[in-house]
């Protein structure tokens, strides 16, 4: 008796063929999902890298113009004056950002910058800053009041090195003064005739931006 071999050969041989068409199928889909995903988290990645570094940019611009508003105040080269104020600042070395060109007045001696930063893929981010100016006491060491100081006719301010001895004597001013013996107020400083002051006169602000005054009798 003859069993029909051939035929039972041809219906594996169909059903294996289905079966491997099916398996690569998914094993595409599988592929192209897994390409998708790596290549949407790459772009993610990357988008992200971009805009930390325009940050970052920014960021570095900002500490720039605050160390340079610090340095230009301090010198009197920039004065609060209660309205905005013209910039001229460059960009430091290796750095992409666009630094100020105005630090805008928002009143009682408080100011506004921004400082925007650049990526080289084209990402930009931005940093807004407000912030308030005082001018510093007259000075540190010396004849100082902060309302007023009050110099009356004839009288003489000198100064001495302490560290020196012996000390100077007074009938030897003003010549053995060391003309540091420096004067200033907060609000105003004010001398009568003959007064002799053997250093200079610093006047500072009263915090509110009003500046102290030197007045003459």
């Amino acid at each position: 008796m003859l069993f029909p071999s051939t035929m039972i050969g041809k219906k594996d041989g169909g059903f294996v063929l289905v079966t491997a068409i099916l398996l690569l199928a998914v094993m595409v889909l599988v592929g192209t999902a897994v390409l998708t995903q790596t290549s949407i988290e790459s772009k993610i990645t990357g988008n992200l890298r971009s805009d930390r570094t325009a940050f970052f940019n920014a960021e570095a611009g900002v500490q720039y113009t605050l160390e340079k508003l610090k340095q230009d105040f301090g010198a009197g080269v920039l004065l609060p004056s209660g309205s905005s104020i013209a910039l001229s600042y460059a960009a430091p070395a290796g750095f992409s950002c666009t630094l100020p060109t105005t630090l805008t007045a928002l009143g009682s001696n408080r100011y506004r910058f921004q400082v925007s930063g650049n990526s080289p893929d084209g990402s930009t981010a931005a940093i807004e800053v407000e912030l308030t100016t005082a001018a510093k006491s007259a000075f540190q060491q010396g004849l100082f009041g902060d309302l007023l100081v009050d110099l009356k006719s004839s009288s003489g301010v000198y100064s001495f090195d302490s560290r020196v001895t012996p000390h100077p004597n007074p009938a030897d001013y003003p010549g053995a003064s060391t003309n540091k013996a420096d004067v200033g107020s907060n609000g105003e400083v004010r001398v009568y005739m003959d007064t002799y002051i053997d250093g200079s006169v610093m006047l500072g602000d009263n915090g509110a931006g009003t500046e102290a005054v030197l007045t003459s009798t």
